[in-house]
């Protein structure tokens, strides 16, 4: 179990790094926050959609990192 936490740690940082991973990452980020800001104030469901969107790709972004940081610590710690 410890050496898989290593590997998945490994291919997380791997797509950090990835520059067409990271550009479609802030594409989508970039677009769903300019479609937000162009939406009436009273179109709730579809702000309220894209707001969801977009917690979305940061969560995505977020676990790939937690993942790569716990990586790092098995490897340093074993535990």
């Amino acid at each position: 179990m410890n050496q898989q936490i290593i590997d998945d740690g490994e291919h997380a940082k791997r797509l950090l790094e990835d520059p067409l991973l990271q550009r479609v990452l802030t594409n989508l980020v970039e677009d769903l926050q300019l479609r937000w800001t162009n939406t009436n104030p009273e179109d709730t469901e579809l702000r309220e959609q894209l707001f969801m969107e977009l917690q979305g790709v940061k969560k995505f972004s977020e676990k790939i990192k937690a993942i790569h940081d716990n990586g790092l610590l098995m490897a340093k710690t074993g535990r």
